[in-house]
């Protein structure tokens, strides 16, 4: 499935990515558009090869609207901005511009070494060849050096059919990046997974996103049995409507998620949307815990 802006994907699609539980809620319209990630061309999905597909989406708005990946808590994390251009070097540009105070207040943070400045950026097929300056190579330690590397390989692999990113250091091809030795030949999603994403990456909705009925979610996980829980909550703090979906693959692989929330009627933000895992010892305890507002 590849990802296309501004297109609708249909909802037998998303169904066969897990079944959804809700307490309340009746089904409304939605003008969400979801961009999905790359997974190998096919006109009839193979079920037999776990798929790890992420999905993000562009909330309904007049410009065009792109994540950008950073960091908390030594783990990805996801934010949107509206930039007006799906053109990759201007997406690379709001990247490497890092965060905004607010994100920054709420603990979201870049890897990338300042200075770093895009040369260019071109796409061919389904490979996305980055040029950087040489200060993206004077990140210090190998855990900060493969986020930095992360964080430019998913805000790429974003883009409609780039599955993956080869990486230039002031015109030279690397295939190998600092003295950390960070292969990059190329840099694809599924190299970064463990140890750099969340239990739970929620890539749809933003933070700050508005209000849609219903609420589509989605992202990766690799969480036990593969079960993703979500809580929608209101104002003041009481459960709207809460469930479950499952992923494509879990508990030892990295499978991607995507479900609707119906709202119950009249539902008004602002709302809390949590996604989470509950712990296997007690059936209670949230883990893997992400929370966004939606207004």
């Amino acid at each position: 499935m590849r990802r296309l802006p501004g297109i609708i994907v249909p909802l037998l699609l998303v169904a066969a990515c897990g079944s959804t539980t809700e307490t309340s809620g009746t089904t409304g319209a939605s003008t969400t558009v979801v961009v999905t990630s790359t997974v190998p061309d096919s006109t009839v999905p193979d079920t037999t090869v776990p798929d790890t597909s992420a999905v993000t989406t562009l909330p309904p708005t007049d410009e065009p609207a792109v994540a950008l990946y950073f960091v908390r808590g030594e783990e990805l994390t996801v934010v949107g901005r509206s930039i007006g251009t799906w053109d990759a070097t201007a997406v690379m540009q709001a990247l490497l511009a890092g965060p905004t105070a607010a994100e920054a207040a709420a603990g979201v943070t870049t890897l990338v070494p300042a200075g770093t400045e895009v040369r260019d950026v071109t796409i061919d097929g389904n490979a996305a060849t980055v040029d950087l300056t040489a200060e993206f190579e004077s990140g210090g330690g190998s855990l900060a050096v493969t986020l930095a590397i992360a964080q430019v390989t998913y805000t790429l692999t974003q883009l409609p059919d780039v599955d993956e990113v080869w990486f230039r250091i002031d015109g030279e091809p690397r295939d190998m990046l600092t003295g950390e030795g960070v292969m990059v030949d190329p840099a694809t999603r599924d190299r970064f997974q463990d140890g750099v994403l969340p239990g739970i990456l929620l890539e749809q909705p933003f933070d700050g996103s508005a209000v849609t009925d219903p609420v589509v979610i989605g992202g990766m996980t690799n969480a036990f049995e593969a079960t993703v829980n979500y809580r929608v909550l209101d104002a003041t703090g009481a459960v709207v409507v809460e469930g479950m979906t499952t992923a494509l693959c879990g508990t030892g692989c990295w499978g991607g998620f995507t479900t609707e929330i119906d709202l119950p009627d009249g539902t008004v933000g602002p709302l809390t949307l949590q996604v989470f895992d509950y712990s296997e010892e007690d059936g209670t305890t949230m883990l893997d815990l992400t929370e966004i507002t939606l207004t």
